[in-house]
């Protein structure tokens, strides 16, 4: 916005962010490609992490050294490289916290949620709060403030490394998988075609296929249904909240101290309200809860277009904003 570009290119931006809608459909191969290195280095999960912590680094770099107008194609090519890498990372966070969780322990799977996603807030919005706070400083300019944060990054990916890999029985679940496979493929000889047929079944329909035998076709496509649209307005309109806030007349630090501060803060402290109640009652009253506190939250923003930068009506906007990604995350 502050480079110029239109809102209907803004928005078109926007649609990367759209693999955080769709990010299941490529977590099956996640959870069994190992990558060469990596992965006898730091395992499974930490190496998914820390390569996709180096692209978005890389995609960070590369977008700081471009000029936005002269260069729209180049950086809309690294923000989709950003959010498939971001993406991607957060199927391989979800994979360490479930593995980190053995199976008898599968009553504390809300709180290690709340504790996930208080973590994903506290880089997205308190960290994530510098750069609007820096771009108000008249010496700076976003390219400075993109290898800031390039840096930031660089510095998290330490934390990979300081990180446990968590013990898993899946490896051989899956051997175990394969096995059945190959014999149903081959009652000979194994060749390297039957063997990628039934790696690539177990990898990617095995999962399907339970998932749709659990549940039944007709649960299983509304389910589906579900994980795709019940954020999908957040994860498309979500990503015009910043140049809603600027045309209306708030300034970066007040984007920065309302809409990442505040709403870190307040995220933070409904995941664990929001994961208390859901071990008491379930989570499909709590996603009832937080669908009607989404609808209001839009209102809310309604209001402030009509009213204009009244900062008492956007800290009121960013509680009920707060409490719905609080409740709809965990």
């Amino acid at each position: 916005k502050d480079e110029g570009l239109s809102r209907s290119m803004i928005g078109l931006f926007g649609i990367v962010f759209g693999a955080y809608s769709i990010n299941f459909l490529w977590s099956p191969l996640i959870d069994r490609t190992k990558l060469p290195i990596l992965y006898k280095w730091l395992g499974q999960r930490r190496s998914w992490i820390l390569l996709c912590q180096s692209f978005i680094l890389i995609g960070t770099l590369l977008l700081a050294g471009l000029d936005l107008k002269a260069n729209l194609a180049m950086v809309a090519a690294i923000c989709l490289l950003i959010a498939i890498a971001s993406a991607t990372q957060d199927i391989a966070i979800d994979a360490f916290r479930i593995d980190t969780l053995s199976e008898n322990e599968s009553h504390k799977a809300t709180a290690a949620a709340a504790m996930a996603t208080s973590g994903w807030w506290t880089g997205y919005a308190l960290l994530g709060a510098i750069p609007f706070y820096m771009a108000d400083i008249p010496s700076l300019d976003w390219p400075q403030i993109y290898y800031f944060l390039a840096a930031v990054m660089l510095l998290l990916m330490s934390g990979v490394l300081f990180a446990k890999e968590p013990k898993s029985n899946r490896e051989a679940v899956h051997a175990e998988l394969e096995r059945v496979y190959l014999e149903k493929l081959s009652s000979t000889k194994q060749t390297p075609f039957t063997r990628t047929i039934a790696w690539l079944a177990v990898t990617v329909i095995d999962p399907f296929r339970a998932f749709f035998t659990k549940n039944g076709v007709k649960t299983a496509l509304a389910l589906l249904a579900f994980i795709f649209l019940f954020k999908i307005g957040e994860a498309f309109l979500g990503r015009m909240s910043i140049v809603f806030y600027k045309e209306i007349g708030f300034s970066n630090s007040d984007i920065a101290t309302f809409s990442k501060v505040g709403t870190a803060v307040l995220t933070i402290i409904f995941t664990f309200v929001g994961s208390l109640f859901n071990q008491k009652y379930g989570i499909v009253k709590g996603l009832f809860i937080s669908g009607i506190a989404m609808a209001a939250s839009n209102l809310a923003f309604s209001w402030i277009a009509l009213v204009g930068p009244d900062l008492r009506l956007y800290a009121f906007a960013i509680v009920i904003d707060g409490f719905t990604q609080a409740w709809s995350l965990v």
